[in-house]
């Protein structure tokens, strides 16, 4: 009888919701909820309508991991030498701008409908990204939040692993 993979978990401190996107911040298309762990942000984002990119990519896949995003010095050096050496490119060197400066990202595909975001923050001042609002989450500690490993899940934890690799 073959064995279960191991399965570790310990409680994590976390921030609720540091920033959101949605209706309140004039997004029409999306809501999103930032929280915050350390240096990892994870950003759940949900459809306001049944025709847009996100309900389609649910639709498609179910709930699921659309973007890696890692912090760069420069998104456009990132994402020029990463399809020099082959990569294919999901969104060319692009930046947007608000009253707390200007943020620079790009994307090249991973696998699947999967891209990898360089995002270079060092114009942005913001609490998360243009379009966002701060939150009042506060940190806490969970029994009920957990760090889970398994046999079966490599590329999360490669996710965590390349969101603090600056």
């Amino acid at each position: 009888m073959p064995s279960k993979p191991p399965i570790f978990t310990k409680p994590v401190s976390v921030t609720p919701r540091s920033a959101y996107s949605g209706l309140e911040t004039g997004n029409r298309q999306s809501a999103s909820h930032v929280m915050n762990q350390g240096m990892i942000r994870l950003v759940l984002t949900a459809s306001l309508g049944p025709d847009d990119p996100i309900a389609r990519h649910v639709a498609l896949h179910g709930d699921g991991v659309r973007v890696i995003a890692m912090s760069v010095p420069d998104a456009a050096s990132a994402y020029l030498e990463s399809t020099a050496r082959g990569a294919t490119g999901a969104i060319s060197p692009t930046q947007v701008e608000d009253d707390n400066g200007v943020l620079r990202y790009s994307a090249i595909r991973c696998y699947g409908d999967t891209i990898i975001k360089f995002i270079d923050r060092s114009d942005y001042h913001g609490v998360f990204a243009p379009g966002y609002e701060p939150t009042n989450g506060a940190s806490v500690a969970s029994e009920n939040l957990a760090v889970i490993a398994t046999k079966e899940l490599v590329w999360p934890m490669w996710i965590i692993w390349s969101a603090m690799w600056n």
